[in-house]
């Protein structure tokens, strides 16, 4: 300090700056290069944007085909079940009856059907019944029925098998 004035140190401009014509301040050429963004930084932020659009994309495609798999594995389950009380609400003696046969599998409105059986299939139906006696004795039987349903889905070829034991007199 000398004199009572504190030195201050001056920072001093380096651009210049000039009035133009209708008297708003322009910097110079150096300083306008320096604004904005590259090309450069452009072209890697479009990159990276469709790349990850895309990626989106991609993981909605997927999540739809695993809703649609959902749907489908809901259904087979309800029709499968279905299938076994119907057969439950028969006499035992009927039973056998059924082993063999195929069944569809519908959609809400009870007649569309809702999956498509393999390739190959001998009965065209995605569904398929299969019964057979675990135990008899004593005028007892106990039968091992399988609901079988193997069908060419959203996601690929599927399988589900739905399995229960029943038994009484014949």
């Amino acid at each position: 300090m000398q004199n009572g004035h504190r030195n201050h140190a001056r920072v001093r401009d380096t651009t210049t700056r000039t009035r133009g014509a209708c008297g708003k301040v322009r910097l110079s050429a150096a300083r306008e290069e320096q604004r904005g963004l590259s090309l450069l930084e452009v072209l890697v932020a479009t990159v990276l944007t469709v790349v990850m659009v895309i990626a989106i994309m991609n993981a909605c495609i997927h999540q739809q085909a695993l809703q649609r798999l959902d749907s489908e594995i809901n259904y087979v389950y309800l029709t499968c079940r279905t299938r076994l009380d119907e057969m439950r609400a028969k006499p035992l003696s009927e039973l056998r009856e059924l082993d063999g046969a195929g069944f569809a599998v519908v959609g809400s409105n009870g007649v569309t059907p809702l999956v498509k059986a393999v390739p190959g299939d001998p009965d065209g139906l995605p569904g398929h019944i299969q019964i057979r006696e675990e135990r008899a004795a004593g005028g007892r039987a106990l039968y091992r029925i399988e609901t079988t349903v193997q069908w060419l889905g959203a996601t690929g070829r599927h399988s589900v098998t739905y399995t229960t034991m029943w038994g009484g007199v014949q």
